[in-house]
């Protein structure tokens, strides 16, 4: 949502400050619901709490110094050109090497002599998205590399 914000005119601190705010709220609100399931690591929990400090505590001195000398806008802007470039190509990456796995399409069967079975991309689509939103819990997980090492059972809803 930050960028959309930036891009629709918003400045960039002030779209930054809105969505550290949501991202709180989500958080809170997931944490809640799976504390009441029983689903809360508080050692991982301690670890991330300990990482947020120190990072927000460098990102606001970061933030002061860069705002002193009036670099805040161009470098808000920079990184999410860089950070959202990084992750379109990680992506791209990953649907290619998919892609060039998947069998030859024009046979009808795969590689090993067995039918092909499609599927429809609206509904492995739905599906992932209706998946991905009962695993959030209602909050938002740090990354999907720190959700890989979560239990499946402590994402459940």
């Amino acid at each position: 949502m930050t960028p959309l914000l930036i891009f629709i005119g918003i400045p960039a601190p002030v779209a930054v400050a809105s969505e550290a705010n949501q991202i709180v709220a989500s958080s809170v609100s997931g944490v809640n619901a799976l504390w009441r399931r029983g689903n809360v690591d508080f050692k991982m929990g301690g670890v991330l709490l300990a990482g947020g400090f120190v990072g927000s505590y460098l990102g606001v001195e970061l933030f002061a110094w860069l705002r002193t000398i009036g670099q805040i806008d161009p470098v808000i802007r920079l990184s999410f050109v860089f950070f959202l470039g990084i992750i379109g190509t990680l992506m791209l990456v990953e649907s290619s090497r998919a892609i060039l796995r998947q069998p030859a399409e024009h046979s009808g069967h795969d590689r090993s002599g067995q039918p092909h079975r499609r599927r429809s991309g609206g509904a492995v689509a739905g599906r992932d998205i209706a998946s991905g939103q009962v695993r959030r819990g209602g909050g938002r997980l740090p990354s999907r590399h720190t959700a890989s090492a979560i239990p499946e059972k402590s994402l459940s809803a």
